[in-house]
């Protein structure tokens, strides 16, 4: 068992239309609450000439995949195993990298006397849904306790359901420590932190790769516009840096660590098989 694994989540850029981006992010939560985060992106999308880009939203992986292939996605956000599919499988080039450092706490409800992660063996402990990063970063902070993980459908019914007794703790990403209301700060006690996961990777696909250069630089520009600042204070964005042989590097190795531990959890098989999904829907 890995001591941590490390998220990495990437954007494909897929030719659609030379002046419109169908932007999407793999379905890790619920569509309308991705597409409100990244209303300002395809604002600024727009400001930069890419006229009507919209956020395409996906209810689950077989739809991701079945809109994959239908050629009606531009831009993606995608964890890492979907990455190297996407990679190796279709060809899409790296250009860019978002600079994000991104971990998993494991919470209890204040006042219930937990002072060590080995107190949680035999306990309950909830977990959002299993392709979220905090999912596979927070097991990595139980080492070797044996713990009954029971995976619900975002961070909000992990919030809840630590808050109401159903379990004795969560895991939940450190962003969302951040931006969680004041009021509930002081109802929970972090016991346990992960290491960091890597960073989020921009790619093109081979049909715009001519226009590489123009996409990395709309991106870098967004940087420096006062979007990126709002971005960031509300769902914890940060800066796109150029690509480097180390992030291409970590990809690889950070790819390999979390195939694994999906599959010695058996999670490929939870709310129906990722690969199955993939596999299914290619043409």
């Amino acid at each position: 068992m890995f001591k941590y694994i490390t998220a990495i989540t990437v954007l494909v850029f897929i030719s659609h239309s030379a002046s419109a981006l169908r932007i999407t992010h793999e379905p890790y939560t619920k569509g309308a609450i991705l597409a409100a985060q990244f209303s300002p992106i395809t604002s600024f999308l727009e400001r930069e000439g890419y006229k009507n880009s919209v956020y395409v939203k996906t209810q689950n992986f077989k739809g991701f995949y079945e809109t994959l292939h239908m050629g009606g996605l531009d831009v993606v956000f995608a964890t890492v195993l979907h990455a190297r599919i996407l990679i190796e499988e279709y060809g899409y080039i790296p250009i860019l990298v978002k600079d994000t450092e991104l971990k998993a706490v494991v919470i209890v409800k204040e006042g219930r006397g937990y002072r060590s992660i080995r107190e949680l063996e035999g306990k309950t402990i909830l977990s959002p849904f299993p392709y979220d990063p905090a999912a596979y970063l927070g097991r990595s902070c139980l080492n070797d306790v044996n713990a009954n993980i029971v995976d619900v459908n975002g961070i909000s019914n992990v919030l809840l359901g630590v808050l109401r007794g159903q379990s004795e703790a969560g895991f939940i990403a450190d962003v969302d420590v951040l931006f969680m209301v004041e009021s509930m700060h002081n109802k929970f006690n972090v016991l346990a932190t992960s290491e960091e996961s890597a960073a989020t990777y921009i790619l093109v696909s081979p049909e715009l790769k001519v226009k590489s250069k123009n996409i990395m630089d709309t991106f870098l520009k967004l940087n420096d516009s006062p979007i990126m600042k709002d971005i960031s204070e509300k769902h914890g964005f940060n800066k796109f840096l150029p690509i480097s042989d180390q992030t291409l590097k970590n990809l690889e190795n950070n790819a390999d660590a979390v195939d694994r531990i999906y599959s010695s959890l058996g999670i490929w098989e939870i709310n129906g098989s990722i690969k199955a999904d993939h596999k299914t829907g290619k043409k």
